[in-house]
């Protein structure tokens, strides 16, 4: 149960708190002193090392890490893809750079494009998934990093 604690005319008064506490406030002219909201905690790896890594990392994340994750996302996914691949897209990532790719459809075609990529996702399928700026579709896309064959900065 949350409770929501105010001061008034000195006294301090524990209650619990309901959908009607800001009503009371905002009649008072009062401020509610605490409010609760619903957070989801991010997703996390841990490696062998017994290191812990976010599943998501993105231009925030320590520089030191982005390499390490890469690598560990890549041996857990199977070493499915390029490993040059996934650290180009990384580093483009972090610089905030865009990169070319050599993108291959589910229906064996070939087409070139230029990614702006935002962050890079251990799924829980074990697969890596970035979401990067597609500059031909002018939208956000999030796709397989396996599905990309070549990539230039």
């Amino acid at each position: 149960m949350y409770y929501v604690i105010s001061q008034a005319d000195g006294l301090t008064t524990k209650r619990p708190a309901s959908a009607t506490n800001t009503d009371r406030a905002a009649n008072k002219g009062m401020v509610v002193p605490m409010s609760t909201t619903n957070a989801t905690t991010a997703r996390t790896i841990i490696a062998k090392s017994g290191m812990i890594l976010p599943a998501t990392i993105d231009q925030q994340t320590d520089f030191n890490l982005i390499t390490t994750a890469m690598s560990i996302y890549y041996k857990r996914s199977g070493c499915l893809g390029s490993f040059a691949t996934a650290v180009a897209v990384a580093d483009a990532m972090r610089d905030s750079s865009a990169v070319v790719v050599l993108y291959v459809g589910l229906d064996g075609g070939q087409d070139a494009r230029v990614l702006w990529p935002n962050s890079i996702t251990f799924t829980k399928d074990n697969k890596i998934v970035a979401k990067c700026y597609c500059t031909l579709r002018k939208q956000w896309k999030t796709g397989l990093l396996q599905s990309l064959e070549g990539v230039s900065e």
